[in-house]
């Protein structure tokens, strides 16, 4: 004769469940997150992630540095920091960086975009 399987009662089916939280982020800064200061950034992608290559360009090049950067019209920068997102992540922070700038527009008036021909222009 063949045993019977128990049947579990739905409080138990509930249990096995595992349960779903919804919550967001709350960051916290401390002394020890680190920080870093860059005026250049390159973007690039792979078929899983999105990267941000950021550098800092200095405010005074040495004489051999600008006989290079007249010779070969490039600036060669050292990448400070690499921050790599999901290709998930990249809708929403397209998303919180136009919000961020349109409150900062609101508040000091609109940003130049040095992007437009390589050059400081204004939007008007």
């Amino acid at each position: 004769m063949a045993a019977k399987k128990a049947k579990q009662a739905p409080a138990a089916e509930a249990a096995a469940q595992p349960e779903q939280l919804t919550a967001t982020a709350a960051l916290q800064m401390s002394d020890s997150t680190a920080v870093f200061y860059v005026n250049n950034v390159e973007v690039g992608h792979t078929a899983y992630d999105f990267s941000l290559t950021c550098a800092k360009i200095p405010a005074k090049f040495s004489q051999m540095e600008l006989d290079r950067i007249r010779a070969t019209s490039q600036v060669e920068l050292e990448a400070v920091v690499q921050i790599v997102v999901p290709v998930s992540l990249v809708p929403g922070l397209i998303r919180a960086l136009t919000v961020q700038k349109e409150v900062f527009e609101q508040a000091y008036g609109q940003i130049y975009d040095v992007s437009l021909s390589g050059k400081a222009k204004r939007e008007h």
